[in-house]
């Protein structure tokens, strides 16, 4: 697959361009679809991810950030072999949190939610590895239901709300127009007439 997207038959810097922004793109709309097992969707991300570093992208390597951490070590002069085992570290960091986030939000929402409050805390709520975020995701007691669905999707918000309002709505309308075959009043089914409406409709007729 990845030999396939670089090297069929694009090989002047025009078109090494374009892939490089094809495959920028790729990455960027890729998102877990809603039945797509995590191992496999963990799979497709690291294709498309080894497809940019084939063609010289490469996403989470600071530099400036990669010293930064390595003086709060207390090494001053670093060598290159650890300044690049860093870079390869904070690029991995830099994969597993965009993963995790490009799951299925309905199926991990709480498990989102859990991570967004620990941020709030000041806490480091994120794996360090796309190996170690599918792997958690994999094990997270799911609690989904149909309820939540509303709740979660943007797409229904008000929906569902709404749809119940008109339907009562409708039902309290219908109501006004029924006339009961018992006291002929209106308002409400006979099984729900009362015995003082009963005695309201005698005396009516007599």
């Amino acid at each position: 697959m990845i030999k396939q997207l670089v090297y069929a038959g694009f090989t002047n810097d025009l078109n090494k361009s374009h892939n490089r922004a094809m495959a920028h793109l790729n990455l960027m709309n890729l998102h877990q679809n809603r039945f797509q097992d995590i191992q496999e969707f963990r799979d497709q991300y690291i294709a498309l991810k080894m497809v940019c570093v084939e063609l010289g992208l490469r996403f989470g390597r600071c530099k400036e950030c990669t010293l930064a951490i390595i003086k709060q070590k207390g090494i001053t002069e670093p060598s290159k072999q650890d300044i690049n085992k860093k870079l390869d570290k904070l690029e991995e960091e830099h994969h597993a949190i965009i993963f995790v986030y490009k799951t299925d939000r309905t199926r991990y929402v709480k498990y989102l939610q859990q991570m967004q409050k620990e941020l709030l805390q000041h806490k480091d709520p994120f794996t360090q590895t796309l190996a170690d975020a599918s792997r958690i995701l994999a094990g997270w007691n799911v609690k989904f239901n149909d309820k939540d669905h509303y709740k979660t999707n943007d797409a229904n918000d008000g929906i569902a709300f709404a749809t119940t309002s008109e339907e009562e709505e409708s039902k309290s309308h219908k109501k006004k127009t029924i006339t009961c075959y018992k006291c002929k009043n209106t308002g409400h089914y006979a099984n729900k007439s009362t015995e003082e409406e009963m005695l309201i409709r005698k005396d009516q007729i007599y």
